[in-house]
């Protein structure tokens, strides 16, 4: 996504384009395809298109921050009126904040055993919901400022944030620091993980332990997402 609102869309693994464009001008921060619509979430609200980007509809007005799917085709957005959530694929908005005592989350995860895990800064404090948003229960506010969430293949918990690279082996009881310093975001892959810091984009081992530089010419400080497709091609959100 762009800051005009323009985005592109690749049916073949990135070989070819195509170019689409909310009708709004606003940034797009992630897009999503889902029960075989676009849904794109911007700060001016969430649009869906069913004509490949042709024509939309927005469904809410709030601005989102960020947004995340969990394993049921549930969607969880963070606002500036706290988290929302919706069982219809983006038409239809309720509220999911209950145990969150402020609204500015700027990072959201589903994890597979079902649940949610939402962060942001110190005052807001590292969450997780056990029963699909209804309620919050408080981990940790020990975090500068939270970017991403991801669990590996065992289980256990990354969180990056401006403070470094964090591993928790019991759901976020405890943790433990892999790199200090700043980590802008995370993707984790099947077998690893591919992190973007101020020195360039790392691919780390399963357990976040072993880094290897990734030698890639990119404007690294404008990097806004990174993504890992099933077959293994990297894809990088950078402004060009």
């Amino acid at each position: 996504g762009m800051e005009n609102g323009s985005f592109f869309y690749s049916k073949d693994n990135g070989l070819t384009w195509s170019q689409g464009k909310v009708k709004d001008y606003s940034k797009i921060n992630r897009i999503l395809i889902s029960n075989n619509e676009f849904i794109i979430f911007t700060y001016t609200g969430v649009y869906k298109s069913t004509a490949e980007g042709n024509s939309w509809k927005r469904t809410t007005s709030l601005g989102v921050m960020c947004s995340v799917v969990n394993k049921n085709d549930v969607i969880f957005i963070s606002t500036q009126l706290g988290i929302f959530r919706s069982t219809d694929y983006g038409d239809t908005w309720v509220s999911a904040s209950d145990g969150i005592k402020y609204n500015n989350i700027e990072a959201l995860y589903a994890a597979e055993d079902g649940q949610i895990y939402a962060g942001g800064p110190t005052d807001i404090g590292f969450y997780v919901s056990n029963d699909n948003g209804n309620s919050w229960n408080l981990l940790s506010n020990n975090f500068r400022r939270i970017n991403s969430i991801f669990s590996n293949s065992d289980n256990s918990l990354f969180i990056t944030d401006i403070t470094g690279l964090y591993r928790s082996s019991d759901k976020g009881k405890s943790w433990i620091q892999l790199r200090s310093g700043e980590v802008r975001n995370l993707h984790c892959s099947k077998n690893y993980f591919i992190v973007n810091t101020p020195s360039g984009l790392f691919r780390l081992s399963d357990q976040g332990e072993i880094w290897e530089y990734l030698p890639v010419e990119l404007h690294l400080e404008t990097i806004y997402d990174i993504c890992v497709a099933g077959n293994g091609l990297l894809f990088v959100n950078s402004l060009s």
